[in-house]
């Protein structure tokens, strides 16, 4: 964007109601707003899960999640001053 072209207007801000759901956000679309959904329906069962783990760590898979233990291993490589 040009440094002299005008900033587009701001997005009308859309706060979802109790029990609406995030498909029925138009601007989200059914598809995304489904995968929200589902996430949102997941959370408390996710989180009574990671309550009962004994060690209190997350335990991550070892080929879907590499990437994000990658990242972690990495970052404390950098808050550790190794890299």
């Amino acid at each position: 964007m040009a440094s002299d072209a005008e900033r587009p207007k701001d997005t009308p801000l859309h706060r979802l109601g109790e029990g609406e759901l995030f498909s029925e956000a138009p601007e989200l679309g059914v598809s995304l707003g489904s995968i929200f959904d589902q996430d949102l329906f997941n959370m408390p069962k996710i989180q009574k899960g990671m309550h009962n783990v004994e060690s209190a760590k997350v335990v991550l898979a070892n080929y879907h999640e590499v990437r994000i233990r990658h990242f972690h291993q990495t970052l404390n490589k950098y808050i550790n001053g190794e890299l």
